[in-house]
């Protein structure tokens, strides 16, 4: 996946290749998963243009489903929180 960053100095991409995953298994109305790979930097513009660099990166999104009347859960989250952690070299 390849997303693209927006700073006030200027923009730049962060590539992500997903090396292992665990997939989520609900557990009542609870949602989890993590990602673990590695990542590049391209593409900048403004203050970042020639950006480059890589690293590692591991991700953990925790979630709990809204409950439904009937005490099921839903399909819709009632709260969300994505953890990203990002390590390795950054160049200009």
């Amino acid at each position: 996946a390849t997303d693209k960053t927006v700073l006030s100095g200027g923009t730049f991409r962060v590539r992500r290749h997903v090396t292992s995953e665990t997939l989520p298994v609900p557990a009542g109305c609870l949602f989890s998963e993590s990602q673990r790979g590695t990542y590049s930097l391209s593409h900048g513009t403004g203050a970042y243009r020639g950006i480059s660099g890589s690293g590692t990166f591991n991700i953990t999104i925790t979630a709990i489903y809204a409950r439904l009347a009937s005490g099921g859960c839903g399909t819709r989250f009632a709260v969300f929180q994505q953890l990203t952690y990002e390590g390795g070299t950054v160049r200009r």
